[in-house]
């Protein structure tokens, strides 16, 4: 037998009964345990015990010894398991436990420990929903207030990371985010999304994970009111440029509150048509995109959900090439995206050569080839399957489509980039590209996502500039941990020797501008590539001119300290 308390804060201890449960164990539990998880919680000074109506919580010798504790009780309501929560609490956890079939009690034990946290949370997230219909605006934000501690717990317990001997994320559980779930009203509309049932399916966490603004703009905006009406309608007006090369994400990632892969993905797969052509459910959609976006590491610098949302509307952008996109079909799109998003999922910060000198768990498990390219795709295929979102299609299509991915994903390998520029280069000179054969749009679909991988440097230069600056970060990072644990510093980490502007026109030269010259030529020279290459040469120079700044800089500084070792020697 289990004790268990918790408050809109929080679940507080947990104690393990072993024998018979009576009014003086009771008694021990309480004293053992509510005023410690009242500190664990930091909870008010008025504070309130609520306690069942068991014969042991409402004996005499049980309600004396809560007088003489000081703790003051709260009535127990009405029966109503339904909207009750602690009984949704121990009901949760009952399946939990059954799904579980722990062997003995030991295991047993651990598991309730373990599984407590997430229990009150998806119990807590699915009563507040429940309460949902016709509540005030003030106890609307009473909800917000448990929603949002839920998902704050939840956060702290499952973004743990578990790091290796150097420090390296070697597995990431995951994270949630907020959930800003306050309908101010919920109309009655005839439309399928618009039911009451359907409303409450998408806010339920515990089966769909997470709910939020985001829905907004694939909803009929008839049914649903959301809060924050302003960062909606910049957002909206932003994504009705979505196509345009000047799109700056990282103010659309302000704009939708950190959510910017999901908003955008949401609103490309509707305006492709891809919800409707291949009959996705949005709820597991939805479901699918927060747990991508959510896998990505928000405190690596560059490989985070940002630059993810940035090959994707990149991608977005290539899709409309009028040389391509008379030829793709909703597969081709829908690949296309998907690959886009999550081509660097649960990227650790740290490159393929880190990984295999520190004989990384991932190094060895991919036999060091292309090793954070498989991960991101199995990673990918791993959330495929959990969300459920392709569990409609027949099998052979499923697994068509994840091995299309995985191709896909697998291109980004840098260390591959001078084979599939040959081949590409080799497909223009002949003539031969058929985009009519799966075949060649395939490959085509490669080259593409390789260009939005590193379409940075052809970004206007306020954007490019801060890419630039980010990705120099992760690579300094990198190199401070190879120093710190004796490991021979990679190229490009040592932030002694390899300055910004030199990565970048090293980068530019030899990477990026063969790759978009072949890419401008596929296209035969279209605006958006010669917008791309004019950006590429500008960002260039500008670069050449900041390092030239910085010798100069360093030539005056060798100089003086000449000068003041002379004047230093003299008489």
């Amino acid at each position: 037998m289990v004790w268990g308390c918790f408050a809109a804060s929080g679940p507080g201890r947990l104690a393990v009964v072993n024998g018979t449960m009576n009014s003086a164990v009771y008694q021990k539990i309480l004293k053992e345990n509510v005023r410690p998880s009242v500190r664990d919680l930091k909870l008010k000074r008025t504070w309130v015990l609520q306690q069942d109506n068991d014969p042991k919580h409402t004996s005499k010798s049980t309600s004396e010894w809560l007088k003489k504790n000081k703790m003051k009780t709260l009535e127990w309501p009405s029966q109503s398991p339904d909207l009750n929560p602690i009984e949704m609490l121990w009901h949760d956890l009952k399946k939990a436990v059954k799904a579980r079939k722990p062997s003995n009690v030991a295991e047993l034990q651990q598991f309730c420990k373990d599984e407590l946290i997430n229990t009150f949370v998806f119990s807590q997230i699915d009563y507040c929903n429940a309460l949902l219909p016709g509540v005030s605006k003030s106890t609307l934000n009473k909800l917000q207030y448990v929603q949002n501690s839920a998902a704050r717990i939840l956060t702290r317990s499952r973004d743990g990371r578990v790091r290796g001997p150097t420090g390296v994320l070697s597995e990431r559980r995951g994270s949630f985010p907020f959930i800003d779930f306050r309908l101010l009203n919920t109309t009655a509309h005839s439309g399928e999304i618009g039911t009451k049932k359907k409303v409450k399916r998408l806010l339920s966490f515990q089966r769909y994970f997470h709910a939020s603004r985001l829905l907004r703009g694939i909803i009929p905006q008839t049914s649903l009111h959301l809060l924050d009406e302003d960062y909606l309608g910049q957002a909206a007006h932003m994504l009705s440029k979505v196509g345009t090369w000047n799109f700056d994400i990282f103010l659309f990632d302000r704009l939708t509150n950190g959510n910017s892969l999901v908003t955008l993905l949401c609103h490309l797969f509707n305006s492709h048509g891809l919800i409707h052509h291949f009959q996705l459910d949005m709820v597991k959609l939805y479901r699918f995109l927060v747990m991508v976006q959510e896998d990505y590491h928000s405190q690596n610098p560059y490989h985070n959900a940002v630059h993810a949302a940035d090959v994707t509307q990149a991608m977005h952008c290539y899709l409309k090439e009028p040389k391509l996109s008379r030829y793709l079909t909703p597969l081709d799109i829908f690949l296309g995206l998907m690959a886009a998003a999550a081509h660097d999922v649960d990227h650790p910060g740290v490159n393929q050569p880190f990984l295999i000198k520190t004989k990384h768990h991932l190094a060895s498990l991919y036999q060091n080839v292309s090793v954070l390219e498989n991960h991101h795709w199995r990673s990918t295929v791993g959330m495929l399957r959990e969300s459920g979102l392709l569990s409609h299609l027949p099998m052979e299509t499923t697994q068509d489509i994840e091995q299309q991915l995985g191709s896909l994903i697998l291109a980004t390998d840098i260390s591959r980039q001078n084979e599939f520029l040959g081949h590409f280069k080799s497909h223009l000179d002949s003539n031969d590209l058929s985009l009519e054969d799966a075949e060649h749009r395939h490959f085509m679909l490669q080259i593409a996502l390789k260009c939005a991988d590193i379409c940075n440097p052809c970004r206007v230069w306020e954007m490019s500039k801060q890419w630039s600056e980010r990705v120099c970060e992760e690579f300094y990072r990198q190199g401070d941990l190879e120093s710190k644990f004796d490991l021979e510093v990679s190229p490009l980490c040592n932030q002694q020797i390899d300055t910004i502007p030199g990565i970048q026109i090293g980068f530019m030269t030899y990477i990026v501008e063969p790759l978009f010259e072949e890419w401008s030529r596929f296209t035969d020279n279209s605006a958006l590539s010669e917008a791309m290459m004019s950006h590429l040469r500008k960002n260039k120079a500008r670069w050449r001119h900041l390092r030239h700044k910085q010798h100069h800089r360093e030539d005056d500084s060798s100089s003086l300290s000449v000068n003041e070792g002379v004047e230093g020697g003299g008489p």
